[in-house]
């Protein structure tokens, strides 16, 4: 009986993390067998009186990283393979050097 709010959906996930984007949530939702897509900004307090502040059932809460994120993920790969090149320059090299 008790309503279940957009608040109550994050905490039970587990909260946001610092690199979710709290000011363009989309809450995907079927309306009258049509599918509409929502935007949320949960740093405004007037987010409260919002249509998407109370869940209904089968909604789905999409929260998007935001751009430091986007780019710390991509960095962080380019490094990692980066590094594993690197490290199997320098092996090649030492064994190559060693069964000489």
């Amino acid at each position: 009986t008790e309503r279940f709010t957009l608040v109550d959906a994050l905490l039970k996930a587990g909260d946001l993390k610092i690199q979710a984007k709290r000011e363009n949530i989309l809450i995907i939702r079927q309306i009258d067998g049509k599918i509409t897509y929502n935007r949320v900004d949960i740093t405004k307090t007037d987010f409260i009186d919002s249509p998407f502040y109370y869940l209904k059932q089968n909604d789905m809460i999409y929260v998007e990283p935001n751009r430091m994120a986007i780019q710390a993920n991509a960095n962080g790969r380019a490094t990692t393979l980066a590094y594993s090149l690197l490290g199997g320059i320098l092996t090649y090299f030492v064994l190559s050097s060693v069964i000489k």
